[in-house]
């Protein structure tokens, strides 16, 4: 075919027929890297992708600290009968301010951002993100609903999943701050409560409706515990264990 457009259009007709050469050959590797073809066949299936809808490794229900959005009601006995404690004096409240029956509201905004995801079918899944969340506490009974503190958080979790087994590595940072109107009314004195740590929570599905989950939280800097240098850290106080099902 390509000889017989040569001949008839001759020396002057050379353009055109390079052109419809290239073209017939484009067209045949067009052909060959359709989809079903032998090389579409060899491309491998593991992919990786950027900003994925959803995290790998779901936050258990049951954690109050979890960065999602939530709210909580409590019943509270922070303020009553409380021992001589380390770190500050006892709150001054009277107990005209509903001590008796203390309830407490607790609102938490924040989530899981996933940025990049790698892996495929049949292999495991990597999951890289930011995390970040607030958590403030409201006391209830006095009519004016106090606000008794917040905890920020910050992390970069990692997540991984194989079949049933899913599990969250991060780096965190929490904070924690006293509620303006507790310190006007409590006479509180405000200490930093800062702390830097690492934690890791691994799950097991063994069925559709079931799911097993431990782990624990290692606390790498406490600046609290700088703060009160004559009352160091001991090893429960940076190591914490949780566990659970649901």
């Amino acid at each position: 075919m390509l000889t017989s457009v040569l001949g008839r259009h001759g020396a002057s007709g050379a353009p055109g027929a390079l052109l419809l050469t290239a073209s017939l050959l484009l067209g045949a590797v067009v052909v060959e890297m359709a989809p079903g073809s032998e090389l579409a066949a060899q491309t491998p299936t593991e992919t990786s992708r950027w900003f994925p809808d959803e995290p790998l490794f779901l936050p258990p229900l049951a954690s109050a600290r979890e960065p999602r959005f939530a709210g909580a009601l409590l019943a509270s006995s922070l303020f009553r009968g409380r021992h001589q404690p380390l770190e500050r004096a006892p709150y001054q409240l009277s107990r005209r301010e509903g001590l008796a029956r203390d309830p407490h509201g607790e609102v938490a905004l924040g989530g899981t951002l996933p940025i990049w995801e790698g892996g495929g079918a049949g292999a495991t899944r990597v999951m890289a993100g930011i995390e970040g969340g607030v958590f403030a506490r409201f006391r209830l009974a006095p009519t004016t609903n106090d606000l008794v503190g917040s905890d920020w958080m910050a992390a970069l979790p990692i997540h991984t999943a194989r079949g049933p087994v899913t599990s969250r590595f991060r780096i965190i940072h929490w904070s924690s701050h006293l509620g303006d109107e507790l310190i006007e009314r409590a006479e509180a004195d405000r200490i930093v409560f800062s702390r830097d740590g690492v934690d890791l929570l691994v799950a097991y599905d063994p069925a559709p409706a079931v799911r097993l989950y431990g782990g624990g939280e290692w606390v790498v800097r406490s600046q609290t515990a700088i703060q009160l240098a004559d009352q160091p850290a001991s090893v429960d106080e940076r190591l914490g264990v949780q566990g659970g099902a649901e």
